[in-house]
């Protein structure tokens, strides 16, 4: 095990925040894959980028207030980030390769960096109450599961939203918008909004939220059909972050701490999930990292929101990113941050080159940290 501190942190971000510790080659593994993870830190407020480069890893910070879901956006060189507070965010960082500087207007004093640069690009700002998690862009539109009110919606290029999509059980009048039923928290993002799926705490209407004590939220965890609008697979505990990867829906069922998936090779079979690994974590966040490896989030559990794992014993949970063999299931490779706290999503960025993000959200330039490590 190698530990590491981060230098140069933002001032609101303390050193216990920033130290981690890996096992294996968890740089390796990023390096030749081609590929950088984003890391949003939900309750800490900031959001990082890893990778390694030529034998040495190196991370990049950038505060958000709350980051929650990302996404990747490969065509247009954007990394999306949702700041899920009242009001809720969405930051669009667009990628500079180093190529891009000269034709670009940058702030005086942003020192370039050794590779690419993330640039604030714009914001959308939408009402706190959608309660916005994942986001996911389907073809050219940008989709949000607005947790609060229980539909999918497409984020409007002009401002606003438009309710596209919600579990069939809502279908009779305006009620079952009213307030947050079912955590609806992820979009595993196929060709259309119905080729996707959901992922839910509950598919329920009655009785108290799943995840409230005395309830609990043990095996009442859902994944919907975009297409059928209705539940194809029952038994999950907090699900989070679906993915789908070739003939496999991943997630992660957070509750216990686990990751796997549902085969959709078959869907007129009855479809089961099947966890391949277990973790001291509770599992949020998941994305693909080359043609071998996903990528999982792992995070401490919050005392009061024990009831969200009733698998884990929280004492023992860790905050930090394992690397996991899509055909094992092993656990190849991992970092954890041991002063670290709540991670809700990972992403992969592709086709970029030790990216770095040019400065805070809070305008003063100077306070990214980036830094390579030997």
């Amino acid at each position: 095990m190698t530990q590491y501190a981060l230098a140069e942190c933002h001032e609101k971000i303390s050193e216990e925040q920033s130290v981690f510790q890996v096992t294996g080659d968890f740089w390796g593994i990023l390096a030749s894959s081609q590929t950088v993870l984003a890391v949003s830190r939900e309750y800490e407020d900031f959001v990082v980028l890893l990778g390694g480069r030529g034998g040495l890893p190196w991370q990049s910070v950038i505060s958000i207030p709350h980051p929650s879901g990302m996404f990747w956006n490969f065509s247009k060189r954007e990394l999306i980030v949702a700041s899920t507070k009242n009001l809720n965010q969405l930051f669009f960082f667009r990628m500079l390769h180093q190529q891009d500087f000269s034709s670009e207007i940058l702030p005086a004093e942003t020192i370039l960096p050794h590779g690419d640069l993330l640039i604030p690009r714009r914001s959308v700002i939408l009402p706190g109450s959608l309660y916005i998690h994942d986001i996911a862009m389907i073809k050219d539109s940008l989709f949000a599961t607005m947790t609060g009110h229980n539909f999918l919606g497409r984020v409007l290029v002009e401002g606003g939203w438009e309710r596209v999509w919600w579990p069939k059980l809502l279908d009779e009048g305006e009620f079952g918008f009213r307030q947050n039923h079912f955590q609806l928290n992820s979009i595993a993002v196929g060709d259309t909004v119905d080729s996707s799926f959901f992922t839910a705490f509950s598919d329920s209407t009655l009785g108290a939220k799943p995840w409230k004590s005395g309830f609990g939220p043990r095996e009442k965890g859902v994944v919907f059909s975009g297409r059928s609008r209705d539940v194809i697979v029952r038994g999950l505990t907090c699900p989070h972050s679906a993915r789908l990867i070739g003939d496999r829906l991943w997630l992660c069922n957070s509750g216990y701490g686990e990751t796997g998936f549902i085969d959709l090779g078959d869907m007129n079979k009855k479809l089961d999930y099947q966890s391949v690994c277990a973790s001291l974590g509770f599992t949020r966040g998941l994305t693909r990292v080359g043609d071998h490896y996903v990528a999982v989030g792992l995070s401490k559990v919050i005392p009061k929101y024990e009831p969200y794992a009733p698998g884990l014993d929280p004492e023992k949970t860790k905050c930090g990113v394992v690397l996991l063999d899509r055909q094992t299931g092993e656990m190849a490779a991992s970092l954890v941050w041991p002063g670290g706290y709540q991670i809700y999503d990972v992403q992969s960025i592709s086709n970029a080159v030790a990216p770095s993000f040019s400065h805070s959200i809070d305008g003063n330039p100077g306070n990214s940290a980036y830094r390579y490590f030997g």
